[in-house]
């Protein structure tokens, strides 16, 4: 359309980001709240902020104005991340995969991020508060020096019944790495989580056997090792009970 304008807005210029053609940015709506955007080769607008994200976003408040944001490619991935002082979070979406994750520090704080940029391959990120420049490498499984934990958390499942089941087998299904996946599970929508059992990610089969009963569970992964993980997914055994 001829003259066609679409007002979305900009809620802080700190959280415009483009690189190549794609521009991406957190939008404050004149009904309220704010989400985040994406422009593609200039004609392709999408909301691309789920429920989850808005509310971190709405919750920053007149703190939006303090995020800083920053978007780089590595590893085939276009990434765009920002971090939300009031919430001291970081929250990252992959603009390939189309998904968010979030970053920390070693201490658990934000990934303090203010830039990043690349040259002949290499990415470079700038550290907010000490202004120190640092790499991003593929072979490099620390964050300056230190091991940092990955944490996969599914939402919870009840296999679209309701009734008591047991679970015989739990898989995982991923590349061979060395070290252990802890897993664990709640049953009481994410109140508590059983102590966590490894599973050898060395072997072909990774397995944990007598999960027990349950009516709806989440599960949690982590790995702390310092190797490469790049996991598929998993897959469980269901028996149902009689009530």
């Amino acid at each position: 359309i001829d003259q066609n304008a679409l007002q979305i807005g900009l809620a802080t210029k700190n959280s415009l980001c483009q690189t190549e053609d794609v521009m991406v940015w957190c939008s404050a709506a004149r009904a309220g709240g704010y989400t985040i955007w994406r422009l593609d080769d200039l004609n392709k607008l999408n909301k691309i902020s789920t429920e989850p994200v808005d509310r971190l976003l709405d919750n920053e408040g007149t703190s939006i104005s303090s995020c800083t944001s920053f978007m780089f490619r590595a590893f085939g991935h276009l990434v765009y991340g920002i971090n939300l002082s009031a919430a001291n979070r970081t929250l990252m979406y992959d603009t390939e995969e189309n998904f968010w994750f979030e970053w920390q520090d070693t201490a658990g704080d934000k990934f303090n991020c203010v830039d990043a940029t690349e040259k002949n391959g290499t990415v470079y990120l700038q550290d907010a508060s000490n202004g120190r420049i640092y790499t991003l490498s593929a072979s490099t499984f620390r964050d300056n020096g230190t091991n940092f934990t990955v944490t996969l958390q599914t939402s919870a499942y009840d296999f679209d019944i309701s009734d008591t089941k047991f679970m015989p087998t739990l898989d995982v299904y991923g590349d061979n790495t060395t070290g252990n996946l802890a897993c664990s599970y709640s049953d009481d929508d994410y109140s508590s989580f059983i102590t966590a059992r490894n599973i050898d990610v060395s072997g072909i089969k990774k397995r944990l056997t007598r999960l027990g009963s349950f009516r709806k569970r989440a599960f949690k992964f982590t790995y702390t090792d310092n190797y490469a993980l790049r996991l598929e997914g998993f897959q469980v055994k269901i028996k149902m009970g009689l009530h």
